[in-house]
């Protein structure tokens, strides 16, 4: 669950920091116009995971939480959405290579709403996560993996665009939508591993190798 984190981390944020730059290089926009790509994903974030929190207790029920659906329901409302981003990250490598932005604007829409999905359920699935009586070092355990994948991510953004971009091994548009891409390898990565993540497993393994 650990790498999970790590991996999604990784899939969402590679291109966090170097949106502005990129819609410099492709679409000659202004710092001040490429802040919309910005606006954009994170209100579509937070939309998603309204959404995903009103649909999952409506389907349990008026009253029911969306905490407590079954982990299962947890683990394929992520999967849905980590599927979903993926193909986000790969509208906005096309729109890199067609430099369209009005492509781009659709894409961190798609982007946005299904990580809000997949933040969501994962979130929910991290909070199951952990052994009786130790429920703090568990969840202090997945913040650092959270912590560790958003400083692995924004490193791994730097050294793609210095090593594709800046040394001019590919044009903008390319360079940028090979790095959309290792995003898209990250989030599929991510999706394969929560296939097998499971409480019953942490739970069985944290009592095998207790003192």
């Amino acid at each position: 669950f650990f790498v999970f984190i790590v991996f999604t981390f990784l899939g969402i944020f590679t291109q966090d920091l170097m949106q502005e730059v990129w819609a410099g290089d492709v679409f000659r926009l202004s710092v001040g116009e490429s802040t919309v790509f910005q606006q954009i994903f994170n209100g579509m974030v937070t939309v998603g995971m309204g959404m995903t929190a009103a649909l999952g207790a409506r389907a349990r029920g008026a009253k029911a939480r969306t905490e407590a659906l079954p982990m299962d329901d947890k683990k394929r409302i992520a999967t849905f959405g980590g599927w979903s981003a993926t193909l986000g990250f790969i509208m906005l490598a096309v729109a890199s290579l067609t430099a369209q932005v009005t492509l781009a604007h659709l894409a961190f829409a798609v982007v946005g709403f299904t990580v809000g999905m997949f933040t969501f359920a994962a979130v929910t699935v991290m909070s199951d996560m952990t052994v009786e009586g130790q429920t703090g070092a568990y969840l202090g355990l997945w913040s650092i993996a959270q912590a560790l994948g958003l400083g692995a991510s924004f490193i791994v953004g730097g050294v793609l665009r210095a090593a594709l971009v800046e040394t001019g091994l590919m044009s903008a548009p390319v360079g940028y939508a090979a790095i959309f891409g290792v995003e898209a390898v990250f989030m599929i990565g991510g999706v394969r591993l929560l296939r097998g993540v499971g409480v019953e497993g942490l739970r069985r393994d944290a009592h095998r190798f207790a003192p």
